[in-house]
């Protein structure tokens, strides 16, 4: 809302010149634009997009998500849209652009009737989203496999672990160079 301000509204004329008039509108004016953000606030936390803090905890509340207070506001922002979104099944490419919007780094193609998840991201939080967005808008007649494919290269060594990953494939590959010395 545009930012009312007292002292415009006064007659002028009358007004101009009585110095308790501006005065108490300059002291008034504090309470009115406190009063201006606290409903730009509520109006705000009617739209999961633009909710604070508070307004993602009434979300939450309301979709029974689990308060995960180590998660940050962007975190708990896509797993409250998420869950907003229309339990109907939706197109591929629907279903594509809700991934982009949810900042999922993923690839998705459907053969027959199983549909083939290819992610590279390391961000765990972004695959429990996947996997609950798969969950909730595919036909129950479609199966899903989730690949999550993270390629790294190093010289030396290397432990490998499987926390985050869904898949993992560990080749090892010698050049010609390392054969001869």
């Amino acid at each position: 809302m545009a930012n009312i301000r007292l002292i415009d509204l006064l007659p002028q004329p009358y007004y101009q010149d009585v110095y308790e008039m501006v005065l108490l509108m300059q002291i008034e004016q504090y309470q009115l634009d406190a009063l201006q953000n606290a409903i730009d606030k509520a109006q705000n936390n009617f739209f999961a997009i633009v909710a604070d803090e508070d307004g993602l905890k009434i979300f939450e509340q309301m979709l029974g998500i689990a308060g995960d207070d180590y998660l940050d506001l962007e975190a708990r922002r896509y797993n409250v849209i998420a869950r907003l979104l229309p339990p109907k099944p939706i197109t591929l490419r629907g279903f594509n652009e809700i991934i982009k919007a949810l900042n999922i780094d993923a690839s998705i193609s459907v053969k027959n009737f199983e549909a083939v998840v290819q992610t590279n991201t390391t961000d765990t939080q972004a695959l429990k989203r996947l996997n609950s967005l798969m969950k909730s808008c595919l036909p129950a007649n479609l199966t899903f496999q989730a690949l999550n494919i993270v390629s790294s290269s190093t010289p030396a060594p290397t432990k490998h672990g499987t926390g985050a990953l869904l898949a993992t494939k560990v080749t090892s590959q010698r050049s010609v160079y390392a054969e001869r010395g």
